[in-house]
Parts: structure tokens; sequence; C-alpha cells
């Protein structure tokens, strides 16, 4: 046989095991969805996805400021979720199956955002200064890469903030507080 025709049997086999991938796992292959609806006091808005998984930042309830705890995290992995990214508040970002989120609630799991874009590590948060905040704050959170920045009263601000800036604020001395910006049901 020419060595040109065994060239490019092997070439022709290569690309299509790179086309079909390979791999010895059983598990069947997921689609997950990512966009803008969210699950909060026990339904979605504005409708369900209609998928089965998805990629979404699962709240958790927040016993002090920080991370989520490890039993709450545990719940989503033992629900069949795979842990993506542990935010800096009780947040953390999972592929999960909507149906394992809707029985998580309202224990552990108080809501979970859809991701439009899961490349963006972004918090909602609420800040509380020990006084009035002033245009240098406001500067400061910019270059953090806050947006939608707004003041509340004269002491708090809100804010969509990148996970890694979330530190850096909480060190600030004139800084009291920052939390995930709440979801309140009316139950």
């Amino acid at each position: 046989m020419s060595p040109w025709v065994v060239g490019w049997a092997v070439c022709g086999a290569l690309c299509l095991v790179l086309a079909t991938g390979c791999s010895d796992s059983t598990e069947p292959h997921r689609v997950v969805w990512s966009g803008t609806e969210s699950f909060a006091c026990g339904a979605w808005a504005p409708q369900r996805p209609d998928a089965e998984w998805a990629m979404l930042d699962v709240v958790f309830r927040a016993e002090s400021e920080g991370v989520p705890d490890s039993v709450s995290l545990a719940a989503v992995v033992g629900a069949g979720g795979e842990l993506i990214h542990v935010f800096a508040v009780p947040m953390a970002r999972f592929i999960v199956r909507l149906e394992a989120v809707e029985q998580l609630y309202p224990e552990p799991v108080v809501a979970a955002l859809g991701v439009p874009d899961p490349d963006r590590m972004e918090v909602p948060v609420v800040i509380t200064y020990s006084r009035a905040v002033g245009a240098d704050d406001l500067t400061l959170l910019e270059s953090l890469g806050a947006k939608d920045i707004s003041i509340i009263l004269t002491k708090y601000v809100g804010c969509v903030v990148p996970d890694e800036g979330i530190r850096v604020i909480r060190a600030l001395p004139d800084v009291a507080h920052v939390g995930f910006d709440s979801i309140f049901c009316p139950d």
C-alpha cells in the first residue's frame, strides 16, 4: 500500500476521533442551559428553563458574612451538582439539575440565579459603610470593576462587583459589612 494512502487513512482516522471525542465514560452527554431565568421563593421567573441541567449561581442562607458552609455545598454536590466556583458571599456556581435545586429549597438553597455569561464571576452586593458614602468611595468601587452602582440612603451602596473585589472591599477601614443583595420571600 502506498505511503500516501496510509498517511491519509491515519489522518482521516485521527480527524474522526478528534471530531467525535474519545471517552470511556458511560455518563450520557448533558446539555447545560445558561441564561437569565432565576429560582427564588419556590418559583422560577419569568419561567422554568426548558432544560434538565443548568449552570446556576446557587444562593444559600447566610449565617454570617463569608462563603457558603460545607454542609450546604455538600447538599448540592450530593444531589448530583458539579461545583464550579465558591464566591466570597453565601453563593456558589454549580452545574446542577433544575429538579435538584427545586428539591433543596428552602434549605439549604434560598435561590438560584441564571448565569448568562459563564466567564463572569459577578455578585450583586450591598455595602454598608460606617459613615456617609462619598465620591471617593464610588471611584474606588468603579476601579474594582463594580457596575450598576447606586447609593441607598447615605451609608449603603448597592452594586454588582466582580467576586475577587469583595475581599478587597471588606478590608477597607470604613466598610462595616459586604453582603449578598438579599432575596426576600413574602411567606
